[in-house]
């Protein structure tokens, strides 16, 4: 597994989201650093430079976390506290649920902890793209997703980073699996000014060199990760925790957090950082880090 280190202290673990790598908290791995804590962020597993295995059981949320405990065990530490951004939040939600013991605190970030119900996730991911294209539906199940988005890596990162930055771009666009595709309107000139051309362009190639294809199993085992999650349906996140959102992220036009304590007990807050979409750490990483490290100071 390829990890990102720096600093010394209690050990913090970054995990980053999809489409991203580790160095999507780079301002993140220095201020903490800097702040007296010992910094690992993983490529994730089939992300990046870390191995990709060819079997899609090999994403199973079991084997991730797995992942995390190895992280743990590498650093000689007993126990760490985990920050997560997108699907590595989801992996972060499920990893304090699972082994409070370990995992003493949680951070997510753009990707609310989700309960585990009666009906599989993609029963409801069915219904939300009943009438309309709904990319979770098509990274999930079309089994071409993979090879179409290899065919056009550069437009699908640039359709996805614009996207997902700005709600009133992603409401005002009328979404087709060519839009997701970058295939319309998209310069490929263009790069998100909050990443830096440079970092946009290792993304770009990692991915070229890489494939899509490791990255969308995460997506494609969500229901069986939902059979395996079943046995904690009851079980709440005890350890403190902490949620924090963009005002600007397309998520959370629909996603209603009101009864979000009464799953997740130790959740201090939820906070929202204005003027951010759904990259948080890279859009707003000033914000996010002061929020980040008095969380950690105060639990």
């Amino acid at each position: 597994m390829h990890l990102l280190e720096m600093g010394n202290g209690p050990l913090v673990i970054l995990c980053h989201g999809f489409p991203e790598l580790s160095i999507s908290w780079r301002h993140q791995i220095i201020a903490l650093s800097n702040a007296g804590y010992r910094v690992i962020a993983p490529d994730l597993r089939g992300f990046g430079f870390t191995e990709k295995p060819v079997n899609k059981n090999s994403y199973l949320i079991s084997h991730l976390i797995n992942d995390l405990l190895g992280i743990v065990k590498y650093a000689n530490q007993k126990e760490a506290s985990l920050v997560g951004q997108d699907m590595g939040s989801y992996l972060c939600w499920y990893a304090a649920l699972m082994h409070p013991d370990i995992f003493k605190r949680v951070l997510g970030i753009s990707f609310h902890f989700k309960p585990i119900l009666d009906d599989p996730p993609s029963l409801e991911f069915q219904r939300i793209g009943r009438n309309n294209f709904f990319y979770r539906n098509y990274l999930m199940f079309d089994e071409l997703a993979y090879t179409e988005m290899d065919e056009h890596v550069r437009t699908s990162l640039i359709s996805i980073y614009r996207g997902l930055t700005n709600k009133e771009k992603y409401l005002s666009q009328s979404w087709t699996k060519d839009s997701f595709l970058g295939l319309h309107e998209i310069s490929h000139d263009y790069f998100p000014d909050f990443i830096g051309e440079n970092q946009f362009n290792f993304i770009v190639s990692q991915f070229k060199s890489n494939s899509f294809q490791a990255p969308l199993m995460w997506y494609q085992n969500f229901d069986k990760n939902w059979e395996r999650l079943l046995p904690y349906k009851d079980k709440k996140i005890e350890v403190p925790a902490l949620f924090i959102k963009g005002d600007r992220d397309p998520f959370y036009l629909l996603e209603n957090l009101e009864n979000l304590k009464s799953f997740i007990p130790g959740l201090l807050s939820v906070l929202t950082i204005n003027n951010c979409g759904h990259f948080v750490q890279q859009e707003k990483p000033n914000e996010l880090n002061k929020l980040m490290i008095d969380f950690f100071e105060k639990n």
